[in-house]
């Protein structure tokens, strides 16, 4: 087995996983690869989650959507991300984690590895994984927080309950640095030892830019794809926010469903969108109503939330207000 180490001089998070994206799917049987990058304070949320429901949107922090599944990371300078493109016979999860434990042990730093296929040192958690399969391909990536920004970490993965949700979620954990370990470490210091590893087991060479070697068109579109809002917040899974108790309901709470990412539609009960969707019987459901033109089809955010909380404690007995001219002053 043949192995290919590369190391991005980039810290765009849309250029990286695109480059990620495309030396997976160029990736012949047999020839494996090595990445490591660092990016810009982000948040990065797994293809199958929510990121309304995983990260605090609008707080400073951009959020992007990988195409591996797993959960939510923050990443900044401070956090070393790596990635093994192998053969999907050859290599799982554990192979990975034992390659990375074994290279942090050059540093004098203990590993444990739980079922979740994540690292911990003295009970903090230091590395996460996740995967992706494409053909005969798999992905195996994760991060090391050396010296990561752990406030700003907590402050971005935050975000907005919701209810009816089918997202993959993030399961919390305590986290730290290696820093924190081992003080003066930095993130050279890891990469090196990564390196020192790929070329005492494989004999590999010294890592190759990824910007100099892929071509331009095997990644551009990825790249526009990752850093857009249809595929970060548009393929969202259909999901429901509580707008709070309302007299229209008995004193229920009325519910918004959120669907494509934007505004769809109002309902009495938390999960009864995916009922109806499948009986094709929302139109005909007393428990759906159709939002005001106002703000029928706008993408969700904390903003749109906040206004149809106002509007719908404006409910009455008599109903659920249709017209827009209903809408309470909102700022």
């Amino acid at each position: 087995m043949s192995w290919t180490p590369y190391e991005s001089t980039q810290r765009s998070p849309a250029r990286n996983l695109a480059w990620e994206d495309a030396l997976l799917e160029s990736r012949e049987r047999g020839s494996s690869v090595f990445l490591v990058y660092r990016d810009d304070p982000c948040v990065v949320i797994g293809r199958n989650q929510n990121p309304w429901r995983e990260a605090l949107t609008g707080a400073g922090f951009s959020v992007f959507r990988r195409r591996s599944g797993g959960g939510t990371v923050y990443h900044d300078g401070g956090n070393l991300n790596w990635s093994f493109l192998v053969d999907r016979d050859a290599w799982v999860v554990d192979d990975a984690l034992d390659f990375v434990g074994t290279a942090l042990r050059r540093l004098g730093l203990e590993t444990v590895r739980d079922p979740r296929g994540a690292l911990f040192v003295e009970g903090g958690k230091v590395c996460g994984t996740a995967r992706r399969y494409f053909g005969p391909s798999v992905l195996i990536h994760g991060t090391l927080l050396v010296c990561s920004d752990l406030d700003a970490l907590r402050a971005s993965l935050a975000g907005i309950p919701s209810a009816g949700d089918r997202a993959v979620a993030s399961v919390p954990s305590r986290v730290r640095n290696l820093a924190d370990v081992l003080p003066g470490l930095t993130v050279r210091d890891v990469r090196d030892v990564l390196f020192a590893e790929l070329a005492a087991r494989y004999g590999a060479c010294e890592p190759e830019d990824p910007g100099r070697v892929l071509p331009v068109d095997s990644w551009a579109d990825r790249e526009r794809e990752h850093g857009s809002w249809d595929w970060v917040f548009g393929s969202t899974m259909p999901f429901t926010v509580a707008l709070g108790p309302t007299r229209a309901q008995g004193d229920g709470t009325l519910y918004l469903r959120v669907r494509g990412g934007r505004a769809d539609r109002v309902q009495s009960c938390p999960d009864c969108a995916s009922v109806a969707d499948e009986q094709g019987a929302a139109a005909e459901d007393p428990s759906f109503g159709p939002l005001p033109e106002a703000w029928a089809g706008r993408p969700f955010d904390a903003a749109l939330l906040g206004e149809l909380r106002a509007w719908a404690a404006e409910a009455t007995e008599a109903g659920i207000p249709r017209d827009a001219s209903v809408v309470p002053e909102t700022g």
